[in-house]
């Protein structure tokens, strides 16, 4: 999950499943949303009120670290294979993984993640059950990936 800005992708969120081991990240913004341009406050707060719930402000690891985890996430999984929705976080993490295979799912060609097996929501969102959730959906495709297919 994350924010579409004018400057570019803003990675907020990043979960990772295996099937039975669940991590997720809560990523700090880039700089303080005072800084962000008026276009890309009302961006955020679409966001934050009407897509993941998730406030710009929030989060506990620096972005710093996304490339980090990344590169660890190949070493610990040796060759994983990964499955992404949607083209903006297709591409960020191709920057960072370019020698990787990820498997890359149109948003239009998907069905919808709901109609597969439900799992529990996730602790980071505002309590509204139709947001987007990074931890619910890489459960979901998962799900979908290995079980329905």
């Amino acid at each position: 999950m994350g924010y579409t800005c004018s400057f570019g992708y803003v990675v907020k969120e990043l979960a990772i499943f295996d099937g039975l081991r669940c991590t997720a990240f809560l990523f700090q913004p880039p700089f303080s949303k005072a800084l962000l341009s008026d276009p890309d406050k009302n961006i955020v707060k679409w966001a934050e009120d009407h897509y993941h719930g998730l406030e710009w402000e929030s989060g506990y690891v620096s972005l710093n670290e996304l490339e980090p985890i990344l590169m660890n996430l190949k070493k610990f999984y040796n060759n994983p294979k990964i499955f992404i929705k949607g083209m903006k976080k297709f591409e960020v993490l191709k920057e960072f993984l370019s020698e990787t295979k990820i498997h890359f799912i149109p948003n239009e060609s998907e069905p919808m993640l709901s109609k597969y097996k439900s799992v529990p929501e996730c602790y980071f969102h505002k309590s509204v059950n139709s947001w987007q959730c990074a931890i619910k959906n890489v459960k979901l495709l998962f799900n979908f990936k290995y079980h329905y297919e």
